[in-house]
């Protein structure tokens, strides 16, 4: 009888932990879909392996750079994941980034990164 494990493993989201129980502390993986994790206003990055990685701003600054501005270009791209120190508010924190493997996209096919400037007519009061 085969048993899916899957049933009893934790979370599919990758944590820090996950990649340090990993040996050399590194994950290659193939991006397989993109979807937007619409709690965390944030894209999560599904992987060949069924594992989710919540891309931070600075990961997607990352993977746009190398792959345009185009979630479809990021498809079938292959990534290294490993453990990172972040700034974050002044207070240095671990967290996961991103290496892209796959080669970059040609300057001609990227889609470039939209500035993301306020609103010149939004005068509220962020709070």
């Amino acid at each position: 009888m085969t048993i899916d494990m899957s049933e009893y493993t934790s979370s599919q989201y990758l944590r820090v932990a996950d990649l340090k129980e990993v040996e050399g502390g590194t994950i290659k993986a193939t991006i397989v879909n993109i979807e937007v994790n619409e709690k965390y206003d944030k894209p999560d990055l599904i992987l060949d392996d069924g594992s989710i990685l919540s891309c931070s701003p600075t990961n997607c600054n990352i993977l746009a750079r190398h792959y345009g501005a185009r979630s479809d270009d990021w498809l079938k791209k292959e990534i290294e994941l490993f453990v990172d120190t972040f700034d974050i508010n002044g207070v240095q924190k671990e967290g996961i980034k991103v290496r892209p493997i796959s080669p970059p996209l040609p300057p001609e096919k990227k889609q470039p990164i939209k500035s993301r400037k306020r609103d010149p007519f939004d005068d509220s009061i962020p709070f």
